[in-house]
């Protein structure tokens, strides 16, 4: 569950695409009614970081909304190039 150049975040930034927060908030929605035994994130990390976000901040935050939801959560990174 994403969208082609939105980060996993649970606010990303505007200027990447209008429609990540609406596509982010989807996918939790989709956690929520599915309950897959583990969550992987996957992202560009330095891309993001590079580009004004301050993604470690950021992705602990959705580690956290994430195991609220008593999910358990693998971060995969720096993806190939």
């Amino acid at each position: 569950m994403t969208g082609a150049s939105c980060p996993p975040l649970l606010e990303p930034p505007v200027e990447l695409s209008k429609h990540c927060d609406a596509i982010n908030r989807r996918a939790l929605e989709e956690i929520t009614r599915v309950q897959p035994d583990a969550v992987v994130i996957s992202a560009r990390w330095y891309w993001y970081n590079g580009h004004g976000t301050d993604i470690i901040p950021q992705l602990r935050a959705v580690i956290a909304r994430l195991r609220e939801m008593h999910q358990r959560v693998v971060v995969i990174g720096p993806v190939p190039e």
